[in-house]
């Protein structure tokens, strides 16, 4: 099990996201939100890993790949370069 305290002195971030808590937050709007980190992330070789439902995956997919036409890169690309996991059900 992935324990958030043993990532302190790595280079990882990790944003939570909940559309059923008090403070509702989807994720679509958190990557929104977070596109220059993504974008910076990405373009330096970074990874995005999407976990969660189907049809959250299909509306995060739809605002990365917008988000990525500011660059060379595709969701296809980051998919065949290992950038880009999903676990989604």
């Amino acid at each position: 099990m992935l324990k958030i305290e043993n990532l302190k002195h790595q280079n990882v971030t990790i944003q939570n996201c909940f559309s059923r808590e008090q403070n509702k937050q989807y994720v679509q709007d958190l990557v929104i939100q977070q596109s220059d980190f993504i974008l910076k992330n990405v373009t330096a070789g970074g990874a995005i890993i999407i976990c969660g439902s189907l049809s959250m995956q299909h509306g995060v997919l739809d605002v990365l790949e917008e988000i990525l036409k500011k660059t060379d890169k595709s969701l296809d690309i980051l998919i065949n370069n290992g950038q880009l996991k999903m676990d989604c059900y």
